[in-house]
């Protein structure tokens, strides 16, 4: 059986899977439990942050899946698809697609902004996602990132310019007619997840948040916290990458600080001395720290995702990859949950055996920028972040 990683003060406690099966849904419990939950279950996922993984019988998913079709499900066929652009920011328009479940008149839809991860990506992710909402009545909006694509403006993925082509695209729903201003959510995978809680607290009003594969800390615990994970599982021993970790941190604070340049230079200086005393080559040294210095990784440094989120006010579903290497779940998971305990409405998923292509795979070689994964984003997964948005966008 799985195993429950925040439970009653109990601590962390690492994950367990048994065969093929799936954990999902099942709040604070150590016992497999029916879909749709209890009286008391829904009780429970009230609380303030659920931390869980269990397993489900299939029968229970067939049931669900059913469920979810009955209410209100729409032929493929009848979608509607507009293209659209709108400013972001001054020089930058953001190219776009909006699919709406109907051409009705006066309908107004509820919606959900759709962000993809880092690189060279544009608008055709979620598929089978996109699918389920549509036929559950929700409109989805997909765009191709500034610089890329159909899109201007120079390409840049700091943390603070994704957000705010988040939040222009939540302003161009809530200017349309066929869109309820008031029932908009957010869904991200990785970067474009990171990049969330900012929008979502700038423009307010968001019904929910969708945060597939993304950490949620404090400002600087997310890397911090990554790096010592990502170093020890080189072979590195945890009491040799603690040295250099401190003196990563201190030099990335000193860059998002602005201090004197003198001092960023002896901080720099420092990191790299800290990796050649634990055996790294100097060029190699020099090298990694240098691959650090860029806009992305500053602003991931500095930006108070917990914080954001907790300001939003929005409900918010983390899901976490039981084989993920790039945002592993065994760190992120257990941070998320602490960072989002005085959270009213949020819930944080591991799901066993997903890799960070949310695939049931072993690792698969990486596209090449501006080409599609195939979506083998897990059905059950789909219809669980379909579900948990349609509550939300009822």
């Amino acid at each position: 059986m799985a195993a429950v990683w925040r439970r009653a003060g109990r601590p962390w406690s690492g994950m367990r899977q048994s065969g093929d099966t799936w954990g999902w849904l099942v709040p604070l419990h150590d016992r497999p439990a029916a879909l749709p939950p209890s009286r008391r279950e829904r009780d429970l996922m009230r609380t303030p942050v659920q931390s869980l993984t269990s397993l489900t019988p299939w029968r229970h998913w067939l049931l669900l899946i059913c469920m979810c079709t009955l209410l209100g499900a729409r032929p493929a066929s009848a979608v509607q698809t507009v293209a659209a652009s709108y400013e972001s920011e001054p020089g930058v328009r953001i190219a776009a697609t909006l699919e709406l479940p109907a051409a009705t008149p006066g309908k107004r839809w509820p919606a959900v902004v759709l962000a993809v991860g880092a690189g060279k990506w544009g608008r055709g992710w979620y598929v089978a996602l996109r699918s389920r909402l549509h036929a559950a009545g929700v409109a989805t909006l997909s765009y191709d990132k500034r610089g890329f694509g159909e899109s201007t403006g120079a390409f840049d993925e700091s943390l603070p310019l994704v957000s705010r082509d988040i939040a222009a695209g939540v302003n161009f729903l809530r200017s349309r007619a066929d869109i309820d201003g008031q029932r908009i959510a957010l869904l991200g995978h990785s970067q474009g997840a990171a990049g969330l809680p900012l929008a979502a607290a700038t423009v307010g009003g968001i019904a929910g948040i969708v945060m597939l594969q993304a950490p949620i800390g404090a400002r600087g615990e997310v890397f911090g916290d990554g790096m010592q994970k990502s170093l020890t599982q080189s072979g590195m021993p945890a009491d040799t990458a603690r040295p250099i970790v401190a003196a990563t941190l201190a030099w990335l604070e000193a860059r998002t600080q602005r201090l004197p340049a003198t001092e960023i230079d002896r901080l720099r200086e420092a990191a790299i001395t800290a990796f050649v005393a634990a055996g790294m080559p100097p060029e190699g040294a020099r090298g990694t720290v240098q691959s650090l210095d860029n806009t992305m990784v500053l602003s991931m440094y500095d930006a108070p995702l917990a914080q954001d989120l907790i300001r939003s006010g929005s409900p918010v579903l983390a899901v976490y990859g039981g084989t993920d290497t790039v945002v592993s779940a065994e760190v992120c998971a257990p941070m998320a949950t602490r960072a989002l305990n005085q959270h009213p409405n949020a819930l944080v998923l591991v799901v066993p055996g997903m890799n960070h292509g949310m695939q049931r795979l072993d690792p698969v070689p990486a596209p090449k920028a501006g080409e599609l994964l195939e979506d083998t984003m897990p059905p059950r997964m789909v219809e669980a972040v379909a579900h948990w948005l349609s509550e939300r966008l009822r």
